[in-house]
């Protein structure tokens, strides 16, 4: 293993990080698996399984969809945004770690755990340094608007979202509707000094998962008293218009009489000097460390929805239980399957069926207990299969089965000719990436700050790539958004890595009607299509300025997506029965 220089080393160490062998032996997992994060797992499409901290049960620690810069803030808890330098990729590839702890394992021993680690396996070695980054300064204007606190025991921000576009459900929650105005979030804050001010404001300056520290300089003492609104951007959805949008910099300044500076100022990072992808796992291990899913529920209860049922429901309990309520049979299937619309065929005598409704709840079955547990001093020994970490995976997985049986439901795979996309380039506008800065995408605006979603908040979708080929954004433009739904192959031509961003408004049909997208979208990827035997969109230009992901590339990028006919897999239904089997 590599060791890194004693004055870099030093440095580790006095920030808590000493990635290196150490004369002491250090904690290790008992044995570790790591490997490309797949884009399916028994089928089970696996995007969003990143998770902030680890999976830590039954003597298993897993880490999934981590890039080699979320290990590292896992590992030493330094931000993300204060980790700096290393190779281009740090960001980007994405890896599961799943590991086997001794018994007796604390957080504090995990963390060391996972420190060596990446010392062993991503030969990643680091230093402290000192460097400007981006900051705020919260400062006081010439009348501040907020009095003096009246109750010093009730300290706090509390919001409440409102506005044209949100309405109060009776069971609480909110039914949001871009289409109808602004979303607010109002804020009551009372009994706050400037610094919890400037603390509470680091969360609503920061963006692309980065934070932003905002310090105090208004040099008023005390406790205060004051309300403000933001516009909310929920879920990428914001108000249709650009009446009425309020960002954290104009409410901050117009209605509490402050103001937020940028400013630069000098903070404890962590630097990267080197890092190599992970060596490969050592014989038997990654069979070794496999897991099992649960074949079926324990127990199932399904019945047909009442007529005239509103208010879907898609929820996944602990373990894998789910709570579905009025979700049609579709639904199901094309989540249960990771599929399209469009990639599941079906009989015209079939749409009764598949447009009923059912509400499921069922009961996983319980965990069985994991063999071989060790403490420190046992030696590495294969465990066999533990339990899923991940339930989501385990809850369609078994929904599969309850389908299958319940339903009566079989189908089969083949290969048919249908729509799907090619990138080309029209007039590409795209500035040249800088070689060594890192390949990332992030939801919010590249590094100048620039955010278009503020003066045309109907385009919600704001995403960042940074030093990106065109191989690259064709495999991340699949279900980014409508009507991009199927694999895109990059026909452009165009050689190199590129900086740029795309702005659209998510919520839009496959051609640009604006509309509600039901629990899951179409499937898992969004709604559905003529071909899917959905109802055609609208191609009427949209009054408030939304734009479609297709027209955003081809509008910002210069570059533009082709429909063609080529064969994709799909799955094929052969059967299956509207009423299901009895409880």
């Amino acid at each position: 293993m590599r060791r890194i220089p004693a004055a870099l080393a030093c440095a580790a160490v006095i920030g808590g990080l000493a990635y290196t062998q150490s004369p002491e032996p250090r904690p290790a997992f008992a044995m570790v698996d790591i490997h490309a994060t797949p884009a399916t797992s028994g089928g089970v499409v696996r995007i969003g399984v990143f998770r902030g901290a680890p999976y830590v049960a039954g003597g298993r620690y897993e880490l999934r969809n981590s890039s080699l810069l979320d290990l590292i803030n896992q590992a030493d808890g330094t931000d993300p945004e204060k980790i700096l330098g290393g190779p281009n990729w740090l960001e980007w590839d994405r890896f599961d770690v799943n590991a086997k702890l001794p018994a007796g394992s604390t957080p504090e021993t995990q963390k060391l755990r996972l420190q060596n680690l990446l010392a062993e396996r991503f030969k990643l070695v680091v230093h402290n340094d000192t460097r400007d980054l981006q900051a705020y300064v919260l400062t006081a204007g010439k009348t501040p608007k907020i009095k003096q606190a009246e109750n010093p025991g009730d300290n706090g921000c509390r919001g409440q979202i409102g506005g044209p576009g949100a309405t109060a459900m009776p069971g609480g929650g909110f039914r949001i509707d871009p289409s109808a105005g602004p979303i607010y979030n109002t804020f009551t804050c009372h009994s706050m000094t400037m610094d919890a001010l400037a603390t509470f404001l680091r969360g609503q300056v920061s963006q692309n998962g980065s934070v932003s520290p905002v310090t105090d300089g208004t040099e008023l003492k005390g406790a205060w008293d004051f309300e403000f609104k933001i516009s909310l951007r929920l879920g990428g959805l914001s108000g249709g218009s650009t009446d009425g949008t309020i960002t954290v910099f104009d409410a901050v300044e117009k209605q509490l009489g402050l103001k937020l500076t940028a400013t630069k100022v000098p903070l404890q990072v962590l630097i990267v000097d080197g890092a190599q992808k992970p060596t490969p796992n050592g014989p038997g291990v990654t069979e070794a460390m496999a897991v099992e899913h649960p074949k079926e529920f324990e127990v199932a209860d399904v019945k047909p929805s009442e007529p005239g049922g509103r208010g879907g429901r898609l929820q996944i309990t602990k373990g894998g239980g789910v709570n579905f309520q009025n979700l049609p049979l579709r639904l199901l299937i094309n989540n249960a399957y990771a599929l399209q619309n469009n990639t599941l065929i079906t009989k015209p005598e079939m749409d009764a069926a598949l447009q009923s409704s059912y509400t499921i709840l069922a009961k996983p079955p319980a965990p069985s207990a994991n063999a071989g547990l060790q403490n420190e001093s046992t030696p590495a020994v294969p465990v066999g299969p533990m339990i899923s970490p991940d339930d989501n995976e385990s809850a369609w997985l078994m929904m599969r089965a309850l389908l299958e049986d319940r339903f009566k439901l079989k189908m089969h795979k083949e290969e048919r000719p249908l729509t799907a996309w090619k990138l080309v380039a029209v007039k590409p506008k795209m500035k040249k990436a800088d070689p060594s800065e890192r390949m990332r995408t992030a939801e919010g605006p590249a590094a100048d700050g620039k955010d278009p979603r503020t003066a045309m908040p109907s385009r919600s979708r704001l995403v960042m790539f940074q030093n990106v080929t065109m191989d690259q954004l064709a495999d991340k433009l699949q279900g980014l958004g409508a009507p991009v739904n199927t694999p895109v192959i990059n026909a452009t031509g165009l050689e190199g890595s590129y900086d740029f961003t795309i702005n659209f408004s998510p919520n839009l049909g496959p051609l640009g009607a604006a509309g509600p997208v039901p629990p899951g979208g179409g499937g898992r990827g969004g709604p559905a299509g003529p071909e899917a035997g959905g109802p055609m969109a609208s191609d009427a230009a949209e009054p408030n300025g939304a734009i479609t992901l297709s027209e955003a590339i081809e509008q910002q990028l210069g570059l533009k997506l082709v429909e063609e006919k080529r064969p994709v897999t799909v799955y094929v239904l052969d059967h299956v029965e509207a009423q299901p089997t009895e409880n």
